[in-house]
């Protein structure tokens, strides 16, 4: 039959119950690891509570220098973005683009490692990731924030492009689809026009 019937409704009822759950799970998860990567934010010496657009965000400041430069070239970055349970110090998910701010710790081979597994799991999911090293942030902060718009805008323009591409071979596509039609009317309107 092309409906499930009886015991069907019951397993897909069931299916349905475990993936609200599942997801209910796994959002108390990425809620419980943001609390603990804020507080270990907030713990740092010299972070601030930096106020953005989704309420207060507790940041390093070579985090907090970056994000200020990103905002005066006129970006709108999305701080502490979860990607594949991991958070990126800034995001822009419209065009899959992760912005990270490696202060003294990314120094240890440790930290670099599980960097690049990391950046490998975000490439996977289509994300690119751009670091930028603490003391180039510090000292040139300003160039930082324009490398990314200059990333940010050049994929933007390339979205456009593909989006425009596409409308217009669906707009080739209804037209061939149409044509038969659109030959039969005038035939038709032309024999009418005749008697």
């Amino acid at each position: 039959p092309p409906f499930p019937v009886g015991r069907d409704w019951t397993n897909i009822g069931r299916a349905i119950a475990n993936g609200v759950l599942r997801e209910i799970e796994r959002e108390g998860r990425r809620k419980s690891v943001y609390t603990r990567i804020q507080g270990e934010a907030a713990a740092r010496p010299g972070s601030r509570q930096v106020q953005t657009p989704r309420g207060p965000v507790w940041m390093s400041p070579i985090e907090a220098q970056l994000y200020e430069a990103m905002l005066r070239e006129g970006l709108s970055p999305v701080p502490q973005h979860c990607i594949e349970g991991y958070y990126a110090d800034f995001a822009f998910p419209d065009i899959r683009l992760a912005v990270e701010a490696d202060g003294a710790a990314y120094h240890g081979e440790n930290r670099r490692q599980r960097d690049r597994k990391r950046d490998w799991i975000l490439a996977r999911a289509g994300w690119t990731v751009k670091r930028f090293h603490g003391t180039t942030i510090h000292q040139k902060a300003g160039n930082c924030a324009y490398v990314v718009k200059r990333e940010v805008e050049g994929r933007r323009a390339q979205i456009a492009v593909r989006k425009r591409q596409e409308e217009h071979r669906r707009q080739a596509r209804r037209d061939a689809l149409l044509r038969p039609f659109r030959k039969l009317w005038r035939f038709l309107r032309r024999s009418r026009g005749s008697q």
